[in-house]
This record gives C-alpha cells, structure tokens and sequence, in this order.
C-alpha cells in the first residue's frame, strides 16, 4: 500500500504561471518496468517511485514517474493532506 496526497492547487513552482487543477502523488511498488521523468533511469519491478499526476488549465493531464534516487519532498504540503 502506498501514500496518496491529493490537493488542488498549485506547489508553488510558478511554472507557466498556470494554476494546477488537481494533482495526487502516490509511492507505488513497480510491477512492470518503468522510466524515470528526471534521470531516465529504469524503474525495475519491485522497486518503489513517486508517480506524480497533475491537471493544468493548459496543459491537460500530465504525469511523471520518479526513481528513488529523484524523489524530492513537496515543500508546500501541509499537515493532514497525506490520504493512506
């Protein structure tokens, strides 16, 4: 089982200057080989990522897969919005 984090809202990286809709990020466990957005390092089954999926108004939904050696803690999340 993973941590799931849903808010709406923007992380404050001010990209594009576009609010984002809704984002979750979740740590799932690999079941079948992955890539990795930040490195493009393999993300082997078994292994554990980040999987960030987020709405911008312009851009429609995107997502992006970290390994563990990318994970970067979300500086903006606050108390209580981490849903198990």
């Amino acid at each position: 089982m993973s941590d799931t984090i849903i808010y709406p809202g923007d992380i404050g990286d001010d990209y594009d200057a576009a609010p984002i809709e809704f984002q979750s990020l979740t740590t799932p466990t690999a079941r079948k080989e992955h890539r990795c957005t930040d490195c493009a390092r393999a993300i082997l089954p078994g292994e554990q990522y980040e999987y960030y999926a987020f709405k911008r108004y312009c851009d429609g939904l995107c997502i992006e897969k970290r390994c563990a050696e990318c994970i970067r803690p979300m500086p903006n999340l606050l108390p209580g919005e981490i849903n198990a």
